[in-house]
C-alpha cells in the first residue's frame, strides 16, 4: 500500500499518489480536502495518443465552496466525470481530522 509520505519521499507517483499528497498537505493546514476519482476527458486539450482514462483529483473547501484541483495535470480542465468522493460528514473526515493522520488506500 504507499501513502502519501512515501510519493512525496520518492517524489514519483500517478495521479492518485499525487492526489493523496495534496489531501495531507492541505490537511495539516487545517484546510478541508476530499479525494475524487472519475473519468477525465481531454475537451478542450490538445490529442494525446491515449483515451480517456480513469483518473484522480482533488476538492478543498475554501470560501464556503468546494473547488477542484488536479494535482497532476496542472492546468484547467472541463469534462472531468465525476465517480465518486467521500462523504462531507460522516467517519471519514471527522476521523482522519480528529487523529490528525490518515490511512489511504
Amino acid at each position: 500500500q504507499r501513502t502519501a509520505f512515501d510519493a512525496f519521499n520518492e517524489r514519483r507517483g500517478v495521479c492518485r499518489d499525487y492526489a493523496h499528497l495534496a489531501i495531507a498537505l492541505c490537511r495539516c493546514m487545517n484546510i478541508p480536502a476530499r479525494y475524487c476519482t472519475g473519468y477525465l476527458g481531454d475537451i478542450g486539450v490538445p490529442p494525446a495518443d491515449e483515451p480517456m482514462d480513469f483518473s484522480a483529483w482533488f476538492e478543498v473547501f475554501l470560501g464556503g465552496q468546494w473547488h477542484t484541483f488536479d494535482a497532476r495535470h496542472n492546468t484547467p480542465r472541463i469534462g472531468r466525470v465525476l465517480m465518486w468522493f467521500p462523504p462531507n460528514r460522516g467517519g471519514f473526515l471527522y476521523a482522519a481530522s480528529r487523529s490528525g493522520a490518515a490511512a489511504f488506500s
